[in-house]
């Protein structure tokens, strides 16, 4: 399979994705198609088939949301528009105002900035809502803003209706890499964003202890994760592992974290235990 066709075919994969019925948990499937590119992108000159089967056969499972949920009448923008209007009415859980709001930013932004404002709303408010914003704005991004309102319809939808999720041990993992990540970003908030995130320590929640090297990402990097996918039957890979691989991957790109030496025995500790399991979540 050559980049193109596994572009086309991944690109389809967002659009199924985002067009799902929605599971306000941590596993709504944006978040594991963004976490599957972001993997198969690690040998983007060999994409790999197995994660986009898995991919196919992960979206065949799930209900598609009715034809009409994005659409909206056009109406006449506000003379003011102020993002933090829609952080009042998420606060509020005022979804037709946020709705409104939301098609009035849409109309003067590409999306961009009210991603970042969203990030910036749950780094406060909502802490545990940064892995799905962060993989809706990333989603975006690569999907070149063709969805933008979309995913921040869904951003906002999963605050509102998100209070408090993920706080099991593998989730807690993963929000920290997430958090990392982000802060050696380079958005417009960057600073703001930064000042609400705490230092997290990945390896509080671990047993220490000296365990294998089942992937190899100090010899090999974050090749050696999806080289451990590859080898694995198609029914063994599940949505949980997708996740904290991902997580993972993004701690192991960023080299000037202080937390990116923990993750090798993160990542074989959880991996040989089978830690990553949804009630871990």
């Amino acid at each position: 399979m050559n980049i193109e066709e596994a572009k086309n075919i991944i690109d389809h994969q967002f659009e199924r994705a985002i067009h799902s019925d929605i599971v306000l948990d941590n596993f709504h499937p944006i978040r594991l198609i963004q976490a599957l590119k972001s993997l198969i992108g690690i040998d983007i000159d060999n994409p790999s088939k197995k994660l986009i089967e898995w991919g196919e056969d992960y979206l065949s499972n799930i209900e598609p949301l009715p034809k009409r949920y994005f659409f909206y009448s056009i109406k006449k923008t506000k003379e003011t528009i102020v993002m933090s209007d829609l952080g009042d009415h998420i606060l509020s859980k005022e979804y037709n105002f946020c709705v409104e709001e939301l098609q009035g930013l849409c109309s003067v932004s590409d999306g961009g900035q009210i991603f970042e404002y969203l990030l910036e709303f749950a780094s406060i408010n909502n802490v545990s809502a940064i892995p799905f914003i962060w993989s809706a704005f990333r989603s975006n991004i690569f999907l070149k803003n063709k969805y933008s309102y979309h995913l921040l319809l869904l951003s906002v939808k999963f605050l509102i209706e998100n209070e408090s999720i993920g706080n099991g041990l593998i989730s807690n993992i993963e929000e920290s890499c997430i958090i990392e990540s982000i802060k050696s970003g380079s958005l417009t908030r960057q600073s703001s964003i930064n000042s609400q995130l705490e230092i997290l320590i990945l390896n509080k929640h671990l047993i220490e202890e000296d365990v294998g090297s089942i992937i190899d990402v100090e010899k090999k990097g974050r090749s050696a994760i999806l080289e451990y996918l590859n080898g694995l039957e198609l029914k063994s890979i599940t949505l949980e592992m997708i996740l904290f691989l991902d997580a993972c991957r993004m701690m192991l790109k960023d080299s000037s974290s202080n937390n990116r030496q923990n993750i090798p025995r993160i990542l074989n500790q959880v991996i040989e235990r089978k830690l990553y399991v949804k009630k871990n979540w």
